[in-house]
């Protein structure tokens, strides 16, 4: 099965437990979105694909998790440039309160927007 086809409604799940094969989901807008799209002039509809892109930052990517059980919180060290989106998406995932998450992020140099997503090393 294709990447596409696992995201169809009636897809298999892989995991049997989650709801359906998307492990979290991005939508950004600003503004409002539907009155622009009624006053565009045009609107242009168009699938784009491209190669896999990868950009050479200069630090690994890396992650390590601890959790204080008697705090009931979860410490995560990620060389990530987006820290609070990876706390709302580890919280989402896990099913538990972001304020129960401290992300410590190190200096992060030379990334250039290559540590901005989730990956396998912080999800």
């Amino acid at each position: 099965m294709d990447p596409e086809a696992a995201l169809a409604p009636d897809a298999p799940r892989l995991h049997p437990d989650w709801p359906d094969n998307e492990a979290f989901r991005w939508d950004l807008s600003f503004g409002d979105v539907d009155t622009a799209l009624r006053s565009a002039d045009a609107i242009i509809e168009l699938r784009l694909v491209n190669q896999r892109v990868y950009a050479a930052f200069l630090e690994p990517r890396a992650a390590a998790a601890t959790v204080d059980r008697a705090r009931g919180q979860l410490t995560v060290w990620a060389s990530t440039q987006t820290p609070h989106t990876l706390r709302a998406g580890i919280a989402s995932v896990l099913g538990i309160p972001e304020h129960s998450i401290r992300i410590v992020t190190p200096d992060v140099g030379g990334a250039f927007r290559a540590k901005v997503g989730s990956t396998r090393s912080t999800s």
